[in-house]
């Protein structure tokens, strides 16, 4: 019944219908899915905009034990209005505690300001990035961030040869899963931007427009 309330919710193999999501959703909630109380308590938040219904709703979900109902909780105090930073990063925390590996490079966006939030603490951005990286399953994410971060010196004293590093490690494994083609095109223009100029690395022409030309394909193919 959950699968059904998805599929109506995206439109996947039948016409998109929300109120048909909202009537399949419910009925897997009152069969005790979880994950469907937290996808219903999401679509009231984002797509319906009863941003209180969704509250209530995400709120039951997570005080059953559904974890990423503590992160949709999170983007719900995060993104939409009245902010409430303090909230968010309880539920970010809780979702950590619950061993939700996500969590880790949110805490580090959240500390760091990347969502267009107010930057708290650079520090323990960087702390979360370092922990995402080194769970067992490390988070692509956590490199590419903490790569930006000492190509910058953010925060920190820039440190090309750890934005090399970690931009590798980041690169490795998006690639390895066909994902994160926005991310690799930015992280290959950087690099290609490094080897033209010879910032940080032996200047190289032919490898920094290689670089250049793998950025422009990650970028086609974010955007297909």
């Amino acid at each position: 019944m959950g699968n059904l309330g998805h599929m109506y919710e995206f439109g996947l193999g039948v016409e998109q219908n929300d109120a048909l999501a909202v009537e399949w959703y419910q009925k897997a909630v009152d069969n005790g899915c979880l994950w469907a109380m937290r996808n219903l308590g999401s679509l009231y938040v984002y797509t319906l905009k009863d941003y209180n219904k969704g509250e209530e709703i995400l709120l039951k979900a997570a005080d059953a034990g559904e974890t990423w109902a503590y992160i949709s909780l999170a983007n719900l105090y995060l993104y939409n209005n009245p902010k409430d930073y303090k909230k968010a990063e309880q539920w970010l925390l809780k979702a950590v505690d619950a061993g939700n590996a996500y969590a880790y490079t949110m805490l580090g966006d959240y500390y760091y300001g990347a969502g267009g939030w107010p930057r708290s603490d650079i520090n323990k951005a960087i702390e979360w990035y370092a922990k995402a990286i080194e769970l067992e399953d490390p988070n692509p994410y956590g490199f590419y961030r903490l790569g930006k971060i000492y190509y910058k010196g953010d925060g920190v004293k820039a440190d090309y040869q750890q934005t090399l590093e970690y931009f590798s490690r980041a690169i490795e494994i998006w690639t390895e899963r066909n994902d994160g083609y926005a991310y690799l095109a930015d992280m290959y223009e950087i690099l290609g931007s490094m080897y033209l100029s010879g910032r940080g690395v032996e200047k190289d022409r032919e490898k920094g427009q290689e670089y250049y030309a793998l950025s422009e394909e990650a970028r086609n193919a974010a955007h297909s």
